[in-house]
């Protein structure tokens, strides 16, 4: 649920910045990439607080065992899982 809700929550904003990223594109001052980058950056420390905190309620709820070993594996899947969602989002401008 935390990776799914992630991949929703960046969707309404992907129209706004294809036209950001088509202007920066055309005027050719700096990379698109470096826009990426500074974006992923500025984002990321929400990211980690959003889906540790997400997936930590849910690990719990559900049941799984208690182990220190399988929450930190499953908590890798659902940071892969969230920043692939924001990738995914990104690169609908493309």
């Amino acid at each position: 649920m935390g990776e799914l809700s992630q991949f929703l929550l960046n969707l309404p904003t992907v129209p706004d910045e294809c036209d950001v990223i088509r202007k920066e594109r055309l005027s050719g001052v700096y990379r698109v990439s470096a826009l990426w980058l500074a974006k992923m950056t500025s984002e990321l420390p929400l990211l980690f607080i959003l889906i540790t905190i997400s997936w930590t309620v849910m690990f719990f709820m559900v049941g799984l065992p208690h182990d220190g070993a399988v929450f930190a594996a499953s908590l890798g899947v659902a940071y892969l899982a969230g920043f692939m969602g924001q990738v995914r989002a990104q690169n609908m401008c493309e």
